[in-house]
């Protein structure tokens, strides 16, 4: 079973969040990072889409059609997960360094095969309880119009 390593920081309870219809016989785990397809439906991330959209606020599996079952979504805010290659910055230093997806529970600060998500705000690291690529991540907001 799927174990989302994301929760939403103190600081992003009130994060915008939108429903966004998923695309046919998509499974997607509360906690997967998801991209839009040029049709308007979500999935789990897919790196031809080109456009990150947010993380799945809760569990759904796509209908028989895209678009038979919506999906609700948040697409702002800060989240905590593990930033493979972060290790590089201070603990709990104020940092700023792009991060890049490259499936539905992967980031990186690596661009090579991943969309850009948002950027590393903090790192927590093991000095502050975290593992040892823990950071706080803000959410790139899509820019433009979500179908």
């Amino acid at each position: 079973m799927f174990t989302s390593s994301i929760r939403l920081t103190d600081n992003s309870s009130a994060s915008p969040w939108k429903r966004q219809q998923a695309e046919h016989l998509e499974v997607i785990y509360e906690g997967s990072l998801l991209s839009i397809d040029t049709g308007g439906y979500v999935h789990v991330i897919d790196t031809a889409d080109g456009q990150f959209l947010g993380v799945a606020l809760e569990a759904a599996t796509g209908g028989t059609s895209s678009g038979d079952v919506s999906v609700k979504v948040g697409v702002g805010g800060v989240i905590e997960h593990a930033v493979a290659s972060a290790a590089t910055a201070t603990p709990g230093a104020a940092t700023v360094m792009d991060v890049f997806a490259s499936d539905d529970n992967t980031m990186t600060v690596v661009a090579t095969g991943g969309l850009r998500c948002g950027s590393v705000v903090r790192f927590v690291g093991t000095a502050e309880g975290g593992a040892s690529t823990t950071s706080w991540v803000k959410l790139k907001v899509p820019q433009g119009p979500i179908s």
